[in-house]
């Protein structure tokens, strides 16, 4: 990886998350392109992105995550990252600010738009706002992630990129990014009964996402209740997510399910049992294009999507009113509803 930022790129992005920095391949990446004098530089930030303080400069060995990769392997002293953070956080380093006004994978494309320098970004912007289509009527691989989370929103795109043409030559009705329509529950839940297979991408975050909630009670009801063609049920894990314990069902979802609880609590619960697929987006992009395959491995190739198509929502008894009522009393993000 540090080969091709060398001797490959021109341009490297920085896309500045929470826990961007702390991570050693883009640690190694950005140490690579500062002592590189071809390649150009141009920091992403996001609205969650805090800069290292002073004290977690002086201890880069503690700040990064050093378990799944040692930087002393690739001759790259903490120093060298400690100069090339600084270096990457001076002003007069190109620098961009991802649009949190904008929903799921468009916040991207516009983000292109940026780079490229290409149009009005306030008027593309508002324009991306206005509306999101609905989910389309199909047996679709779903994928569902918080969208209100730049890091998971990364990541979803990331997968979706991985294995779009893959899920393609297995289901002609394709792969369906749920951030990218509109968040109507009613309509996550329909797309959801009718799916092939729906991949949950597990982050911070998403066991107070009311939507996300909603898909795995529903995919996990449906599964129950269907003889044949079920959805297949795929849970990804991405880093830094933790896994409910018992607290968490006893305590925090019942305050944030709208109504009875405990039959939705019994199919998160049983959601969990299945293995999840790592999705590991601070490793390298061979590790990564290793788990999305996993991924694509586990969606059924024969499928009724006739049959899937007549299925009913089994979680009816949601409606959008309820989820808004929750939404506004968790003070929870537009993009989450």
């Amino acid at each position: 990886m540090f080969d091709i930022v060398k001797c490959k790129l021109e341009h490297l992005l920085v896309y500045l998350t929470r826990d961007t920095l702390s991570r050693p391949w883009c640690a190694g990446e950005i140490v690579t392109a500062c002592n590189s004098k071809v390649v150009k530089v141009t920091a992403i930030k996001t609205p969650s992105f805090v800069p290292p303080s002073g004290e977690q400069m002086e201890n880069l060995d503690s700040y990064l995550d050093l378990t799944s990769c040692n930087l002393a392997e690739y001759n790259i002293p903490m120093e060298a990252v400690a100069a090339a953070f600084n270096w990457l956080m001076h002003s007069d380093r190109p620098c961009l600010h991802l649009q949190a006004m904008v929903c799921g994978s468009r916040k991207f494309d516009l983000l292109t738009g940026q780079v490229l320098g290409a149009g009005n970004v306030a008027a593309q912007a508002a324009a991306n706002e206005k509306s999101l289509p609905a989910i389309p009527v199909k047996s679709m691989v779903l994928i569902s992630s918080l969208p209100s989370s730049d890091e998971a929103m990364a990541s979803a795109c990331i997968l979706h990129s991985k294995i779009r043409e893959d899920v393609m030559r297995v289901a002609e009705e394709g792969c369906c990014l749920l951030a990218d329509h509109d968040p109507d529950t009613d309509g996550i839940t329909a797309a959801v009964a009718r799916s092939r297979a729906v991949i949950v991408l597990l982050s911070q975050g998403t066991m107070e996402s009311l939507p996300q909630l909603a898909a795995i009670v529903e995919l996990m009801s449906t599964v129950a209740s269907v003889s044949s063609s079920p959805p297949q049920v795929i849970p990804v894990n991405t880093p830094g997510f933790q896994f409910p314990d018992a607290a968490y069902y006893e305590t925090v979802f019942p305050r944030i399910w709208p109504g009875e609880s405990d039959t939705a609590a019994a199919s998160i619960q049983a959601f969990f049992k299945r293995i999840a697929v790592f999705f590991a987006t601070n490793a390298s992009d061979g590790v990564i294009d290793t788990q999305a395959r996993e991924v694509v491995a586990r969606i059924p190739k024969t499928f009724d999507a006739k049959m899937s198509l007549s299925r009913t929502v089994t979680t009816a008894s949601l409606r959008r009113e309820e989820l808004d009522k929750d939404v506004t009393d968790f003070n929870l993000p537009l993009c989450e509803i």
